[in-house]
């Protein structure tokens, strides 16, 4: 139980005067979490410019008791120095709660969650929460994995914010893969209550956040602008935030004579947002990554229209609110036709559109009241979301393919909230490990690509250009851990084929895709159906399905041979949120049905002697 124990708060980024939006989600965690503020400590390590004045300052807030650390940093270091520069900080400021706390909730891995991890004690407990979208930078450099390691290690529990995020992490460390659990970041569903209409036209437009390159603002306003050509009296974009791209924006915006239709709003208080959301009709963000996406989830909560790009994190918190017609989504990379094409065509879906109904699941999901029980099980050192029922009904997902693992991500994490137990049975290499663990798996992907089939090309397409490139890539960073003069050039070559491997990894994935799509959907299916029937019965009977998703045609064999032995099944393809939702709600009724059905069929009666 948390009650009564001792909590320090770790955080890279907390608001600030003139700031108020920096680490928002830690303060709303903070506030969802409802722990005594007598007991609660916030501990703000801040990165300041070099120069500034180094220091510890205290201040009261109604969440705790708020400790900043600042800590002038060279921008452009690295965030494993950064992380080694925070732990001596913390070391040297000696902070008597952090002796004393019983457990510590570090907000991101690294730098701030590894600079804590080694100050505590064995019986001191920690829990990670993950939520920086620079997270692939630092694991793809030998040091910040390694770091990132001893991390893992340390935590009882690691909180990705998003499903993708988890397995990421839990492919790259599979031995802690248990602890990798997702709670996602807190939305104050108070303060973004629903608005009184769904817009009908699209044509006033409000961005929130960071005026950088990552977030794609250029793209935006060039979309904007052929927008406004295509109604010029209407159209209006609102740019709410600030950053280094801001006079760039100015520049363009002047250069496209939008002088009289683009504002720039600057920072907004939290507060602010919903009167801004009531203002505008549709939210445009066409950011390149988000682990989460926090502006998008509160615009949907509050019935304002969203298009958004695929970058990771909307894809999984606004499945909802797409199928619904609340949001529309343009691929990577957003480009400004692509986002007027998706802008008109969520304009034509709104008649349609439920906000009400989206709503209702983005609290149910993401609510304050729902976050702060999690995370309250979660630093309590229980699963943040309990087992499904033994009794429950069971959604067996089939994945011959990766395109098939990765359409079935959501579906699994649907079912689990629906209260279902969920069984995968797949076939796509890696696929079992960076599974949620509350899903049983049957992974035959390490029997399946031991074939020469594929076995030849990944060799050939992954294996031999990785194995050169990190060959490369070990001879730079020895050189690098030297005083020669080559230091300086051979750490640009630890970076340099750091990012090679990044962009291979992507390449060999889309190589991969493709060989799923023409090659291994027709050559293995059969085989692979047989193979589970066969030799796996025992397992199959083990979890006996009330509903069968397809991740696609590739799983067709193996499905019909699974509607042969459990005829009862549902067989559906990769579906929507909603209909896993409602597919398990029939499953459940036609268990109770039977239930009851079986309790009220009369007792047999021994036969009469004439």
């Amino acid at each position: 139980m948390l009650e009564g124990k001792r909590l320090v708060v770790t955080t890279p980024w907390y608001p600030v005067e003139g700031r108020p939006y920096d680490g928002i989600f830690v303060q709303e965690s903070v506030a969802a979490l409802g722990h005594p503020a007598e007991l609660t400590t916030i501990v703000h390590v801040r990165n300041l410019p070099p120069g500034a004045e180094a220091g510890v300052t205290r201040s009261t807030t109604p969440y705790g008791e708020l400790v900043r650390i600042d800590l002038p940093v060279d921008p452009m270091s690295p965030r494993v120095d950064t992380a080694r520069l925070q732990r001596e900080a913390l070391r040297r400021a000696d902070l008597p709660e952090l002796r004393d706390a019983d457990v510590v909730h570090a907000h991101v891995g690294m730098p701030t969650g590894w600079a804590v991890s080694g100050l505590l004690r064995p019986d001191q407990q920690l829990v990670v929460t993950e939520h920086a979208t620079y997270l692939r930078t630092v694991l793809r450099l030998p040091e910040g994995a390694k770091l990132y390691g001893e991390l893992m290690r340390r935590a009882q529990w690691y909180l990705a914010v998003s499903e993708l995020e988890a397995r990421r992490v839990r492919g790259l460390y599979p031995e802690l893969g248990s602890r990798v659990r997702v709670i996602a970041n807190p939305v104050d569903d108070e303060r973004f209550t629903l608005r009184e209409r769904t817009p009908t036209s699209l044509d006033r437009w409000v961005f929130v956040g960071n005026l950088i390159e990552r977030k794609g603002v250029t793209t935006l306003v060039r979309a904007f602008a052929q927008w406004a050509d295509e109604r010029p009296r209407t159209a209006h974009l609102t740019l709410v935030g600030g950053g280094p791209d801001r006079d760039e924006l100015v520049a363009l915006v002047a250069e496209l004579g939008l002088q009289d239709k683009v504002t720039f709003h600057g920072h907004a208080r939290p507060d602010d947002l919903p009167g801004i959301f009531a203002e505008h009709d549709v939210l445009v963000h066409l950011s390149a990554f988000e682990t989460f996406g926090l502006t998008v989830v509160e615009a949907a909560m509050s019935g304002l229209p969203v298009v958004v790009t695929t970058s990771s994190g909307p894809q999984e918190t606004l499945s909802d609110a797409a199928a619904s017609g609340m949001a529309e989504y343009v691929g990577l990379p957003a480009t400004p036709e692509s986002t007027v094409t998706a802008v008109h065509r969520l304009e034509d879906a709104l008649p349609t559109a439920d906000a009400a109904a989206v709503r209702e699941v983005l609290v149910s999901r993401y609510g304050a009241q729902h976050y702060g029980e999690r995370l309250r099980r979660a630093l309590a050192g229980r699963p943040p979301v309990p087992a499904p029922a033994a009794d429950a009904p069971l959604v067996l997902c089939l994945a011959s393919t990766q395109l098939a693992a990765r359409r079935l991500v959501r579906v699994q994490s649907e079912a689990l909230r629906a209260g279902a137990r969920v069984a995968l049975v797949t076939a796509a290499e890696n696929n079992g490990p960076q599974t949620e663990p509350y899903v049983d798996v049957l992974d035959l992907g390490p029997q399946v690509h031991r074939g020469p089939a594929h076995l030849v090309p990944h060799v050939i397409v992954d294996v031999v250009p990785k194995t050169l490139v990190r060959g490369v890539r070990r001879g730079c960073t020895l050189v690098a851990s030297t005083s020669t003069p080559l230091r300086a050039p051979a750490q640009r070559g630890v970076n340099l084929t750091s990012k090679v491997l990044s962009k291979h990894h992507q390449l060999a994935r889309r190589v991969e895709t493709v060989l799923d799509r023409r090659v291994y959907s027709h050559i293995g299916p059969a085989r692979i159906a047989r193979h589970v029937v066969d030799e796996h019965g025992a397992w199959l009977d083990a979890h006996v399905p009330d509903v069968i998703v397809m991740g696609d045609e590739a799983s067709v064999p193996l499905a019909w041979r699974l509607a042969q032995r459990y005829p009862d099944a549902e067989i559906v393809g990769a579906v929507s949120d909603a209909v896993v939702r409602d597919l398990v709600a029939t499953a459940r009724e036609r268990a109770a049905a039977a239930t009851q059905g079986s309790s009220a069929a009369p007792e047999p009666t021994a036969p009469t002697q004439d």
